[in-house]
């Protein structure tokens, strides 16, 4: 069976001379409204410019600026696509009794038409002036303070004093801002089972906003090395001791401590002193702490087997 083909409706002249004239209509429509004039509302953004190096804004009373104004439709139409910001110079402003600046838009009134396309009419501007206030762009150092924390693998520590740098900073800012700083913080970082030696870049945090520092980041460093542990028995050292009649016990105590193994053999007992102060001892009590008085810098997590003597008085 053969398929009947599908018929082509074919617009007639009349239907296409029709169409032409609606199209022409609209757009003469279209053409009228554009010409003709509309009242307008802009709200143009306020920014602050030539301000002097050695000041910054602190606070401004308006963020935008409302301009009622006539303008053709068509430029309006252009004109919603978006605006430009009004420049509020600095070297346009004013001094005010209580201190401040103040800037009048009416004297830069003609900047609407450098704003906007097309020309405009009948413009009016709220709020007619705006007030600034700015503060000491100034400068200081601060010190900076190292929040790390650290723990080491079994049998290894510290072999040196942990360092980092720069220790200080210089913030720049408002001078209010600045008074209100002491230091700047780093980032927290902790790191734990280390046994090698430490070299880490650890971020500052910016103190408060409108403040920039120095450096983002400091430098931190720290040899590591194995350690064992040393004893050594050790005689106490009595200071202030006057009566004959008093007995002290213990007068010997054990001492440990970790040591860096490469530094095993070179410390003896002769590089510890323990002691008891007399001086310390209250009325009616009879036990005194024991102190330890000297050790090698490199030896660490030093204690004694016992911490207290007690004393005795014979009659």
């Amino acid at each position: 069976m053969t398929a009947t083909p599908k018929k082509v409706r074919i617009l007639g002249k009349n239907t296409k001379v029709y169409l032409f004239f609606v199209i022409l209509t609209s757009l003469f429509l279209v053409l009228t409204k554009l010409s003709k004039d509309y009242k307008r509302v802009v709200k143009f953004p306020v920014i602050v410019t030539d301000v002097p190096v050695d000041k910054v804004i602190k606070s401004q009373s308006i963020d935008t600026v409302t301009i009622t104004l006539t303008q053709s439709g068509f430029s309006d139409l252009v004109n919603t696509f978006g605006v430009k910001p009004w420049l509020a110079s600095f070297t346009k402003m004013k001094t005010q009794e209580r201190g401040g600046y103040f800037y009048s838009f009416e004297q830069d009134a003609d900047l609407v038409t450098d704003l906007l396309f097309g020309a405009v009419d009948e413009v009016s501007i709220f709020p007619e002036t705006f007030t600034v206030s700015f503060d000491t762009l100034s400068r200081k150092r601060v010190p900076i303070i190292l929040n790390l924390t650290t723990s080491y693998a079994p049998g290894y520590g510290a072999t040196d004093t942990l360092d980092y740098k720069p220790r200080s900073v210089e913030i720049v800012g408002p001078q209010s801002l600045l008074d209100t700083i002491k230091n700047v913080q780093s980032k927290t970082i902790a790191l734990e089972n280390v046994a090698g030696k430490i070299d880490e870049k650890v971020a500052l945090i910016p103190p408060l906003e409108g403040v920039v520092i120095g450096t983002d980041e400091i430098a931190v460093v720290q040899d590591i090395g194995k350690f064992t542990e040393i004893s050594f028995e050790l005689p106490i050292t009595f200071k202030g001791f006057k009566s004959e009649k008093t007995k002290v016990f213990p007068n010997f105590v054990e001492l440990l401590c970790l040591v860096p193994l490469d530094k095993y053999e070179g410390i003896t007992s002769a590089d510890f002193q323990v002691i008891v102060d007399f001086s310390k001892l209250e009325e009616g009590k009879e036990y005194l702490s024991i102190e330890i008085e000297e050790k090698p810098e490199s030896a660490t997590n030093v204690r004694l087997s016992t911490t207290k003597v007690k004393v005795l008085k014979i009659d």
